[in-house]
C-alpha cells in the first residue's frame, strides 16, 4: 500500500481542483481529465490477483470506459489500466497514479450489495487516474499563480515524478521480501497504517509491530533483517517525498484552505467519479452507498442525516485527513455536485442498473474469495 499512502496521505497536496474568486475548488461538468508530463507506464495486473475476482473487476472496467469514450482515450486508452484484486481483510483499493494499475482488496467484493457498489469504487479510483492527481495543476489554477511560484512548483513537481518512480520499485522489492501467500497481508496493512500516521513516534510502533508480526510467523523469505532495511529504505524515499509535498503545499496556501490541500484530490475523484459512474448507467442514488456504510459503521448516521437537514445550524464538517470526513464527503457528492450539474445529470437520473449482466459475476468473485480464504487460512496453521 505504500503507493497509496504517498500519493493520498494527508501530506499530499491538491493538484487538481480549480480556484474561484471565493478561493473554493470548483469542478466544471464534463472535465474528466488532465494532461500529463509523462505518459502512464505500462503496467500489469498486480501479483496474487484472484483470477476470477481480477476477471469480474475487468468486465465492470470495459463497461465503464465503454460509456466514456471521451475521456478513456490516446493518453488514458483503456489498455494503459491494469485492475486486480487480491485477498485482504481490509475495505481498500488503491491506484498506483504512476502506470494505471488498480488493486481492490478482496474484502470490498465480499461486502459489496451488487455491481453498482464495486463501479462506484472503481469509478472513483479511475478519477485519480484521469485527473492526474500524482502532481501537475489544472490551467486555470495555474494562472492564478505568480510566475516565480510557477516555476519553484514546476521543479518540485518534476522532482515527485522522478521519486516517485523509486518508491515504486522499492514497494516492489518490499513485497518480493516476504512470502506472499502467508504474510503479505499483515504487510499490506501494517504499510497501510504506517503512512496514515501522521505522528513520527507512532510510526516506529507499526514498524515494529510489523517486524515481531514477522519474526513470529517465520515468513521472511531470507530474514526478518532483510524485510527490516527493505522497509527502512521505503521510509526514507516516502520521507523524500513528504517533503516535497510540503515544499509544494507552502505554495498552495496561497491559494488554497487546508482543507482543500489535505483532501480535495478525494473531492474531486468522488465528483469525476460520479460522472463515470452516472454515464455507465448505474443508479446515481446508490453511489453514495459506500461512504454510508462508513457512517453506519461508525455509529454517525444518524447524526449526519440531521447535519444534511435544511433546518441545521452549520454544515458538517469536512477536516484536514486525506480524506473528507464522511458526512461531508456524502453531502457533496449527492447534494450540492448534483444539484449544482443538474441539467448536466437531468439524462442519467433514470438509471436504475445495479447490475451488469454478464459473467464472472460478483457471486463468482465471492465465492473464489471465500475459497482463497480457506486455503490461507489452512497454511497458516501448518505453519504454526
Amino acid at each position: 500500500m505504500i503507493f497509496q499512502c504517498i500519493l493520498s496521505s494527508a501530506a499530499i497536496l491538491i493538484v487538481g481542483c480549480q480556484q474561484s474568486p471565493a478561493g473554493t475548488e470548483v469542478q466544471s461538468f464534463g472535465e474528466t481529465q488532465r494532461s500529463r508530463t509523462k505518459p502512464l507506464e505500462k503496467c500489469t495486473v498486480i501479483e496474487d490477483a484472484l483470477p476470477q475476482s481480477t476477471a469480474y473487476l475487468q468486465r465492470l472496467f470495459n463497461h465503464i470506459v465503454s460509456k466514456n469514450p471521451k475521456t478513456f482515450k490516446g493518453i488514458y486508452s483503456p489498455d494503459k489500466f491494469c485492475p486486480g484484486v487480491i485477498l485482504s481483510g481490509e475495505r481498500s483499493a488503491y491506484t498506483q497514479l504512476a502506470d494505471g494499475r488498480i488493486v481492490f482488496f478482496s474484502k470490498i467484493l465480499e461486502e459489496a450489495h451488487d455491481d453498482y457498489y464495486v463501479a462506484a469504487v472503481l469509478s472513483h479510483e479511475l478519477a485519480h487516474v484521469t485527473m492526474n492527481h500524482l502532481g501537475i495543476l489544472s490551467n486555470h489554477y495555474w494562472e492564478t499563480m505568480t510566475k516565480t511560484d510557477r516555476a519553484v512548483l514546476t521543479s518540485f513537481i518534476t522532482e515527485k515524478e522522478s521519486e516517485m518512480l523509486v518508491a515504486k520499485s522499492l514497494f516492489n522489492e518490499l513485497r518480493n521480501t516476504v512470502t506472499l501467500d502467508l504474510f503479505y497481508q499483515d504487510v499490506e496493512s501494517a504499510i497501510l497504517n504506517y503512512f496514515n500516521e501522521p505522528d513520527a513516534s507512532k510510526r516506529l510502533l507499526v514498524l515494529n509491530s510489523l517486524l515481531s508480526r514477522a519474526e513470529g510467523s517465520k515468513s521472511c523469505v531470507k530474514s526478518c533483517e532483510d524485510l527490516k532495511i527493505k522497509f527502512l529504505e521505503a521510509i526514507v524515499q516516502s520521507t523524500k517525498i513528504d517533503i516535497l509535498n510540503k515544499n509544494m503545499n507552502a505554495i498552495y496556501l496561497k491559494y488554497f484552505s487546508k482543507e482543500e490541500i489535505a483532501n480535495g484530490t478525494e473531492k474531486e475523484a468522488d465528483e469525476v467519479g460520479l460522472e463515470f459512474y452516472a454515464r455507465s448507467g448505474y443508479s446515481i442514488p446508490l453511489y453514495g452507498m459506500f461512504g454510508m456504510k462508513n457512517l453506519r459503521e461508525s455509529g454517525n448516521f444518524e447524526k449526519c442525516a440531521q447535519d444534511m437537514m435544511s433546518t441545521r445550524t452549520k454544515e458538517p464538517e469536512r477536516g484536514t485527513n486525506s480524506h473528507p470526513m464522511d458526512c461531508w464527503r456524502a453531502e457533496n457528492y449527492l447534494t450540492k455536485f448534483i444539484a449544482k450539474n443538474s441539467t448536466e445529470l437531468a439524462p442519467y437520473f433514470k438509471n436504475e442498473m445495479t447490475q451488469l449482466p454478464g459473467s464472472p459475476s460478483l457471486a463468482d468473485a465471492v465465492k473464489e474469495i471465500n475459497n482463497a480464504k480457506k486455503h490461507a487460512a489452512a497454511k497458516k496453521t501448518l505453519v504454526k
